[in-house]
């Protein structure tokens, strides 16, 4: 059986932007986090939080990592969160495949309705 943790549309406002005067205006970035776990979730027969993803914990890590600083490029957020949060599995002791999405909601661009995603995957 495969299982896979999504949370989808965390929500962070933060620093983000090419010029000061964008990165002064603190704006949404929304983050799609997919974890492909490589062996079952304890937590599917425990029902321990202890045995799962924290994702509370998780996404107060995002926030963390994404408030820290401005950022000039959304592929830098995307690929540091991703880094941290590799890291941050790693350490719970969870094992598999980890994708990390950052879209930036509302670029400074014409028309562009649905915003700019990166996105980073590796194993973990």
């Amino acid at each position: 059986m495969k299982q896979t943790l999504k949370i989808n549309s965390y929500e962070v406002f933060m620093s983000l932007g090419v010029t000061k005067e964008e990165q002064a205006q603190l704006q949404p970035v929304h983050f799609d986090i997919t974890l492909h776990f490589d062996k079952p979730v304890k937590g599917c027969a425990t029902d321990n939080l202890d045995d799962a993803i924290n994702y509370a914990a998780l996404v107060s890590h995002i926030k963390q990592v994404a408030t820290a600083r401005s950022f000039n490029l959304i592929e830098n957020v995307c690929f540091i969160t991703h880094q941290h949060l590799t890291d941050w599995v790693r350490k719970h002791g969870f094992t598999g495949e980890l994708v990390t999405e950052a879209t930036k909601m509302r670029p400074p661009v014409p028309s562009l309705q649905a915003g700019v995603k990166f996105t980073c995957q590796s194993a973990v």
